[in-house]
């Protein structure tokens, strides 16, 4: 099997093909060039030899004592506010947590007695030992490389699409790959964010344009080196220089656009030599007109206007009092559900079976002529095994009705519809 490692800059980690290539695969890590996510197999690490193995610097647990729970178990965002990128899917805090909590549960999960210094917890399970939860997720840090380590397993479903959740497998999706991305250390935790003053300028008309900066735990960062290339189709592309505001991590810059056309704006940072981030935007260049002279609404024109189309026009200080004029029409919900019977085999089983069924139960036997005294005398020799139902030693099942009446069946589900509905389905008579 041919294995290439300097064609990864995030690899999986197989036992049968690692070994042999353990220094290249070191350094790699070593050097910020590859990350390693390691996923669990039906095997401990330990049973499979890596405790006495080059690779084990790679793991962000100490492989001694580790042990297997077999209990399925939940993951647990260990913190609301955590501080990547990649766990945060969604706006919500709260949902968030509640999302990671939804997805399908871990087979059981690996343990170990200690962590190694600097390892750090991403996800933490349900499942607790001496008080505390047990880590799913782990990650630390070899060299410049990034390691992710999960803990649970095994035949967790990690692929794309069979993640059965409450909601679409989008969320699932971005944190897969951004995972992999941030252990590639292509920094998607780096916030780059270019802010527009609009989607569209005037010539001969400063634009203010403002750039956002944060690290990988999303806070401010005052000392980035912000430029950012301007270029238009056929056009020369233009740089810009963006110098630090007031506010923390924002840098400004003023364009004053010569020509009309869409600009692609392309702001990147940099910090310690170091590129964060890029962040991409675009401003469409127009010839100002009158309209734009003077911006102000003409009330008088857009209360003929409203009135002509049968609404109404308020200014913005009376929009309270046309909520209130604005009466809510109670409605009601209605559901409807429709069930496709020609699809359902097992149905159309039941109902081809159900005069045949009828048939063998009425069909003529010597039960034929079944006079009074002879049910008595059935009902006498039976045992009640449901009230009102009696069961005689021939197999046949009688019923005794409301009025005295006993009726013969020969089986006890035409006997049951009988004595609840009434109805003669299978009648022996």
């Amino acid at each position: 099997m041919s294995f290439s490692v300097t064609r990864r800059d995030s690899t999986m980690i197989f036992p049968s093909v690692l070994e042999p290539h353990a220094e290249l695969l070191l350094g790699r890590i070593e050097a910020g060039k590859t990350g390693l996510l390691i996923l669990p197999g039906l095997s401990g690490y330990a049973d499979l030899g890596y405790a006495g193995s080059k690779l084990k610097t790679l793991f962000p647990v100490e492989l001694a004592g580790e042990a297997w729970v077999g209990t399925p178990c939940s993951l647990v965002l260990a913190a609301r506010d955590t501080p990547y990128a990649f766990l945060r899917l969604l706006d919500d805090p709260i949902e968030n947590q509640e999302f990671f909590a939804s997805l399908p549960k871990l087979d059981g999960l690996f343990t170990y007695q200690a962590r190694k210094s600097g390892a750090e917890t991403l996800l933490s399970s349900t499942i607790e030992r001496n008080g505390a939860a047990q880590p799913a997720f782990l990650t630390h840090r070899v060299g410049q490389g990034n390691v992710a380590m999960l803990c649970g397993g095994p035949l967790w479903p990690m692929g794309f699409t069979q993640v059965p959740t409450d909601r679409t497998i989008r969320p699932y999706t971005a944190f897969v790959m951004n995972t992999l991305k941030w252990l590639a250390n292509r920094r998607e935790d780096a916030q780059v964010t270019l802010e527009l003053p609009s989607s569209r300028g005037f010539t001969g008309q400063p634009a203010v344009l403002r750039v956002w900066v944060s690290d990988t735990r999303r806070r401010p960062v005052d000392t980035a080196q912000v430029s950012a290339q301007m270029s238009t189709a056929g056009g020369e592309p233009v740089s810009l220089t963006f110098t630090a505001t007031t506010e923390k991590g924002c840098y400004e810059s003023t364009f004053i656009p010569a020509a009309r056309g869409l600009h692609t704006i392309t702001a990147k940072a940099v910090h310690q030599g170091s590129l964060l981030g890029e962040a991409r935007g675009q401003l469409l260049v127009e010839v100002p007109t009158a309209e734009f002279d003077d911006p102000e609404v003409r009330t008088d024109l857009m209360s003929r206007l409203a009135s002509s189309t049968g609404g109404a026009y308020r200014p913005v200080e009376a929009r309270d009092a046309l909520l209130e004029a604005i009466r809510p029409t109670p409605g009601k919900k209605q559901e409807t559900k429709s069930f496709e019977a020609r699809d359902s085999g097992l149905l159309l089983a039941l109902l081809l079976a159900l005069p045949l069924l009828i048939w063998l139960n009425t069909r003529p036997s010597e039960a034929q002529g079944f006079t009074s005294r002879d049910k008595d005398r059935l009902l006498a020799e039976a045992q009640e095994i449901l009230p009102s139902i009696y069961q005689h030693p021939d197999g046949w099942f009688i019923v005794r009705g409301q009025r005295g009446k006993r009726r013969v069946f020969r089986t006890l589900l035409f006997a049951y519809l009988y004595r609840n509905y009434g109805m003669k389905l299978g009648e022996v008579r």
